[in-house]
């Protein structure tokens, strides 16, 4: 099975996501999201600190998930539950528990691997992309 590497950063100019493949400019150390459209490549300039890798995994409404990404799981009393995606020792996890949400992920201990074959399911049958960190920070705060 061949995996797809692909990242999105936020645009320096337009302030809306660039997707495609990362590089680093080694003279003037900026970070570009390069794609190619036919036969022309097409390089735009992103803040590094809003650039994320993609998963490999989709939600449940088959919306690509990206590291930096705020998931949305409803119970079925109704209660909602909320999750973020980020790179941990190698790997992507997810917060296991609601109050861990709200805080940094270096203060969070307790986490789920993305690449565990039972997260991974869950996350595409029962979880939704509702946005980001980057743009909507507001969902961070209780």
């Amino acid at each position: 099975m061949e995996r797809e590497i692909r990242f999105r950063g936020i645009n320096e100019f337009t302030g809306d996501f660039s997707f495609g493949f990362l590089t680093t400019d080694v003279y003037n150390h900026k970070r570009y999201i390069e794609t190619v459209k036919g036969t022309t490549l097409y390089s735009e300039s992103v803040k590094p600190k809003t650039i994320g890798q993609f998963t490999g995994l989709k939600d449940k409404k088959g919306v690509d998930i990206y590291e930096g990404d705020i998931l949305k799981y409803t119970l079925n009393n109704g209660e909602i539950r909320f999750y973020k995606i980020w790179a941990e020792k190698g790997g992507f996890v997810i917060n296991q528990f609601q109050d861990d949400f709200y805080k940094e992920e270096k203060d969070i201990q307790f986490w789920s691997g993305l690449s565990d074959m039972q997260t991974a399911s869950w996350v595409d049958l029962s979880l939704e992309v509702i946005g980001n960190i980057h743009q909507n920070p507001e969902l961070l705060k209780q």
